[in-house]
């Protein structure tokens, strides 16, 4: 039971002053938000990345992690810290061995190099059938982090569901977030998503989840091509930037300095970089009358692939002048493997109103 004596509110079970709103308004540290990654994640935040398996969470995860621990953005336009911080990556999927494989890379010479890591990022998991929250919770007290990142959430299960467990260390690290001031990350798979973008729906039961993040955004692609596309789906922070109508659009590839993630475009941050691909694939449509089947086999590309990448162009995207990395986004057509339509799960639902064959 709280009293209120000589205008000052007391909290009695607590010993000591509860805090007016009005003097929260006035603390000047509150209303700076500094940026992690961009308007997906800040400082001080629970942020949870989602999308189906393998579709790069994962290297995108790690290469956040390695910008954040130089203290350098991935690309220019996106904010990020320019200090170095100190990260844990709790890695739950790969094991060392395979870690290893993904972050070396034959160079010219013919010799296997490997990626060379900050030293602010420890790489680490609990041992086999430890307690992930009470490990987690213990690194943090013994290390001085500014950052936990957790990969992932889909192999957090005692049960066939699953959800209970994972909700358990999700609040966990809510937890740690609040009282450490730590930033966290949580990678969750999500089930494939088919011709429409990923939504929390493909969460799932695990779509409860996102009610106890701060930031929740997903990465989505396009059938039998590299391109990626980060989108937020809630933001607690503010209004969503990167939307729908405005997604981060990448390809997975080696980056400059050697480390496989994502490559993003050169553009306008506020009229985000349209991969050419689908100008591309609009003039064929729309100039040159070309089917989608027909499209489709051209670039060599399933025919819902294309319809997919036709969809997402929009009236103002002409008139944008984008200076984009051509080599990032450009589809090798020998890499392109020959895409059976016949076999293609999505082509029979996307009839194409000018295609009889």
């Amino acid at each position: 039971m709280s009293n209120v004596t000589n205008n000052t509110i007391n909290d009695t079970a607590a010993g000591k002053p509860l805090r007016r709103a009005c003097d929260l308004m006035k603390t000047p540290e509150i209303e700076k938000r500094e940026m992690l990654f961009d308007e997906f994640w800040t400082k001080g935040e629970l942020a949870i990345l989602f999308g189906e398996a393998g579709i790069g969470k994962s290297l995108l995860a790690m290469q956040l992690a390695d910008a954040l621990t130089r203290g350098r953005p991935i690309v220019e336009y996106l904010k990020m810290p320019e200090t170095p911080l100190r990260v844990l990556y709790v890695d739950l999927v790969l094991n060392d061995a395979q870690f290893c494989r993904r972050y070396k890379r034959e160079a010219g010479d013919g010799e296997i190099r490997a990626y060379e890591f900050s030293e602010n990022l420890i790489y680490d998991r609990p041992p086999e059938g430890a307690d992930v929250a009470e490990w987690i919770r213990n690194a943090v007290d013994a290390n001085p982090l500014d950052i936990v990142i957790v990969d992932d959430l889909s192999v957090v299960s005692d049960t066939d569901d699953g959800t209970r467990e994972r909700l358990r260390l999700l609040l966990e690290l809510r937890k740690l977030s609040r009282v450490h001031g730590l930033s966290v990350l949580v990678l969750a798979d999500s089930i494939p998503s088919g011709y429409e973008l990923t939504t929390e729906a493909a969460l799932r039961r695990g779509r409860v989840l996102c009610n106890y993040a701060d930031s929740v955004f997903t990465i989505d692609g396009l059938d039998e091509t590299d391109f990626r596309m980060i989108v937020q789906t809630r933001s607690s922070g503010g209004d969503r930037f990167w939307t729908e109508n405005n997604r981060l659009y990448a390809r997975v590839s080696h980056s400059a300095s050697g480390l496989l993630g994502l490559v993003f475009p050169k553009c306008d941050r506020e009229k985000n970089g349209l991969p050419d691909q689908i100008l591309r694939i609009k003039e064929l449509r729309d100039e040159n009358k070309m089917t989608f089947r027909d499209i489709a086999e051209y670039l060599e590309l399933s025919k819902s692939s294309v319809h997919r990448l036709y969809s997402m162009w929009k009236p103002d995207m002409d008139d944008v002048e984008v200076e984009e990395d051509d080599e990032a986004y450009e589809v090798d057509e020998e890499e392109v493997e020959e895409v059976d339509e016949e076999d293609d799960e999505y082509d029979d639902d996307l009839e194409d109103p000018d295609d009889s064959s």
